[in-house]
């Protein structure tokens, strides 16, 4: 910044000391050639928080370029990491994923509804669904012998 800029925002205070009324940063401008740079870093799994540590700007600036040039964003805790994708079950899918015989055998046998879940590979919900449809108590987490 010029030297006359920073003289205008300061000012002595009644200690006698050099008091800063207000600091303004002048906000990065990105050409054209950065923005494209920019998207196709991201596109290529770079997160807004690396983008904007690159090219000088806060995250939400880089949220705002890419919302403006129409790339999807990806939702907030997205993890770089290559994951298993299961395509996600409707209702009626994920009961036919269930054997009631067994899901009722392993409740039996104090297993949780999440651990029976994770083994059919619905969601707990659906478990405990098909459990109170068969007429099975549901035990609240005290029930179950500490580890």
């Amino acid at each position: 910044m010029s030297e006359d800029r920073l003289s205008s925002n300061r000012e002595i205070d009644e200690f006698g000391e050099m008091a800063t009324k207000c600091v303004r940063l002048e906000q990065k401008r990105l050409t054209s050639e950065e923005v494209k740079m920019l998207i196709i870093e991201y596109q290529a799994g770079k997160t807004p928080i690396e983008l904007s540590e690159k090219y000088g700007c806060h995250r939400i600036t880089v949220g705002r370029i890419l919302r403006r040039n129409g790339v999807e964003i990806r939702p907030p805790h997205y993890d770089k990491q290559v994951v298993e994708h299961q395509t996600p079950t409707s209702k009626f899918r994920a009961r036919d994923k269930l054997d009631a015989a067994e899901v009722i055998l392993m409740y039996a046998e104090m297993h949780t509804t999440k651990e029976i879940a994770q083994r059919f590979g619905v969601c707990s919900k659906v478990v405990i669904k098909c459990l109170r449809e068969n007429g099975i108590k549901i035990r609240n987490r005290w029930d179950y012998a500490k580890k």
